[in-house]
C-alpha cells in the first residue's frame, strides 16, 4: 500500500464505523427494514445521482482551474479533487 493510500484507507474505515455506530445508536432494526424496502433500481438511481454529483463537481472544479490558468492532465487532475475527499472527515472541515 502507498503512503498516502494509509489515510484514506482509515478515514474510509472510520466514516464506515460511525456510520454503523449511528445506526445501532438510533434504531437498527427501522434503518435494515427501511433499506430493504429499497428496490435494486432505487439503490442504483442513488448511486448514478451520487456519481454524477461527483461529476459535476469535478468539472466545474476543472473549470475553475482552467479559468486560473492551470492546466492539468485529467487523470492526475480526477485523482487530486477524489483525494481531497478524505479530509471531509477531519474535525479541520469543523469550521
Amino acid at each position: 500500500m502507498k503512503r498516502w493510500q494509509k489515510p484514506l484507507v482509515l478515514s474510509v474505515v472510520l466514516a464506515i464505523a460511525l456510520y454503523f455506530f449511528g445506526m445501532v445508536a438510533t434504531d437498527l432494526d427501522a434503518t435494515r427494514a427501511a433499506l430493504s424496502r429499497m428496490s435494486g433500481a432505487a439503490w442504483a438511481g442513488v448511486i448514478s445521482l451520487s456519481l454524477f454529483n461527483y461529476a459535476l463537481r469535478f468539472l466545474r472544479w476543472s473549470r475553475l482551474l482552467s479559468i486560473l490558468g492551470h492546466s492539468l492532465p485529467l487523470l492526475p487532475n480526477a485523482r487530486t479533487y477524489i483525494a481531497g475527499f478524505s479530509l471531509t472527515v477531519t474535525p479541520g472541515k469543523l469550521g
